[in-house]
């Protein structure tokens, strides 16, 4: 799927980490990584098409763009990180996601 971001056209890349868990990127139309929008929370319970957002760092304005774009639902759950309350979010188009 591809997104705007500051009039940049961006691909969503789904993938899973080692642990099964989803995760979600961003790369420019070379390929090339732009930001790393998961993270693979140990303890986190999580369904197959839920993830933690990497809501910190250069991603803190993405998460509205991301909802708005149709591409994530924030849940009313969190997972605490570090310092960070980093949101729970639900891949809509589960079809898409990798497998687990």
């Amino acid at each position: 799927m591809e997104v705007q971001f500051d009039s940049e056209p961006l691909t969503v890349q789904w993938s899973r980490y080692p642990s099964g868990r989803l995760a979600l990127a961003l790369v420019d139309a070379g390929g090339l990584p732009v930001a790393q929008l998961s993270l693979d929370v140990g303890g986190a319970d999580l369904a197959a098409n839920e993830f933690v957002l990497k809501h910190y760092s250069e991603n803190r304005l993405i998460l509205n763009q991301l909802v708005n774009a149709g591409v994530i639902w924030p849940t009313e759950r969190a997972v605490q990180v570090g310092p960070h309350c980093c949101p729970v979010c639900i891949v809509p188009r589960h079809e898409k996601v990798p497998r687990v």
